[in-house]
């Protein structure tokens, strides 16, 4: 009887501690995403396949984060003095960066200022334990990083919260919608 109480007593305990090195493990294991490109509301300033031109010069940079998508924009710290960006620090400025390369070994480039982006989704984040964020996603449509998909969330300003995460709008310092006149097919641009 008493050894059968231990055996059961031991499998409690190796069972608590496998579960407790499982959820204290980095990784995709304990993180979801969830595509809610669909949600209309959730996009709350963007439009889902909306253009937008950048009229500052950004970086590009490879996060390390479970998501579908590596690549996110960042602008330089200078450009968003008093906002608050959502995870990712910059170089102050482009110059700064352009004389520190090798201080920003993830920092893959410059976007420069007149690039179009256009939104193609966004992502819902659900780490366990932590609240659920939002991350908006653009695919670069000229410039030579055209045709790459990278995440915008920095570019934006924080909206209300939902309970998907907080929602984004364009920073107008950073990011112009371009608009489709239907009766001329043209492009416009709201500077």
């Amino acid at each position: 009887m008493l050894l059968k109480k231990r055996s059961k007593i031991g499998l409690f305990v190796v069972s608590v501690l496998n579960l407790t090195i499982i959820a204290c493990a980095p990784g995709p294991y304990f993180v979801r995403t969830e595509d809610v490109s669909k949600e209309v509301k959730l996009w709350y300033g963007y439009k889902k396949l909306g253009t937008y031109v950048l009229k500052e010069d950004v970086f590009i940079r490879i996060i390390d984060l479970p998501l579908p998508n590596k690549h996110i924009l960042v602008a330089p710290r200078e450009k968003t003095k008093g906002i608050y960006t959502l995870h990712f620090s910059s170089p102050f400025s482009i110059s700064e960066y352009e004389n520190n390369r090798d201080e920003w070994d993830d920092i893959k480039g410059i976007v420069k200022a007149g690039t179009r982006l256009q939104c193609t989704k966004l992502i819902r984040y659900k780490p366990l334990g932590f609240s659920d964020s939002l991350y908006l996603y653009a695919k670069i449509i000229n410039g030579p990083h055209a045709g790459k998909e990278v995440e915008i969330g920095e570019l934006s300003l924080l909206g209300p919260e939902s309970d998907a995460g907080y929602l984004h709008k364009p920073n107008p310092n950073l990011l112009t919608p371009i608009e489709k006149d239907k009766k001329t097919i043209g492009l416009h641009l709201n500077f």
